[in-house]
């Protein structure tokens, strides 16, 4: 089981991004705990030892990224239908290895965030981060000017208990409780 922050990634990744037939639309997972079964050619050795057996084809258990054993990985869910390779219906294929110069790195919130948006809503202009955090400013203070104006137009009783700081909110999510 990943640790909390991992989980924690990953359900804002499926709120944010959806999921398909239950499965979420991008994950983070350790490279070392994944697996997939795969159709191909095998060669097959007497258990910890270096003593061939045989060959074979068929369809095999095997890991999924012997390339970069302990590692965080981005993963995007796939259609496999037509993957003759992979048996299932489904796949979650790699979309960022976290890592560094060939280093292990953790993965960061605003990085993943950044990296799906690219992959989803990427266009042909380049931007920088700066054009990227001016966008958000702006999006940000629209809506910020919109929630103004509509209080104030809408419902001067409830504006009026905001701006005096009587207004009372309850939310239904525990984690906005005080204990």
């Amino acid at each position: 089981m990943p640790p909390a922050y991992i989980q924690d990634m990953n359900e804002k990744l499926t709120k944010l991004f959806g999921s398909q037939e239950g499965h979420p639309n991008f994950r983070i997972s350790w490279t070392t705990d994944q697996r997939e079964k795969r159709f191909g050619q095998f060669e097959e050795f007497l258990e910890n030892t270096d003593i061939y057996l045989r060959s074979f084809e068929g369809l095999r258990e095997v890991p999924k990224y012997p390339f970069k054993p302990d590692r965080w990985v981005l993963e995007k869910f796939t259609d496999a239908t037509k993957n003759k390779e992979l048996a299932g219906n489904y796949s979650y294929e790699p979309f960022w290895i976290f890592e560094k110069q060939d280093k292990y790195q953790e993965p960061a919130w605003k990085a993943i965030v950044f990296l799906v948006y690219q992959y989803l809503f990427a266009t042909k202009e380049k931007l920088t981060q700066k054009d990227i955090d001016r966008r958000d400013k702006e999006e940000f203070d629209k809506e910020v000017d919109f929630l103004y104006d509509y209080f104030e137009n809408e419902s001067p009783y409830l504006a009026s208990q905001f701006s005096h700081g009587t207004a009372v909110f309850i939310s239904g999510d525990e984690k906005c409780r005080k204990t």
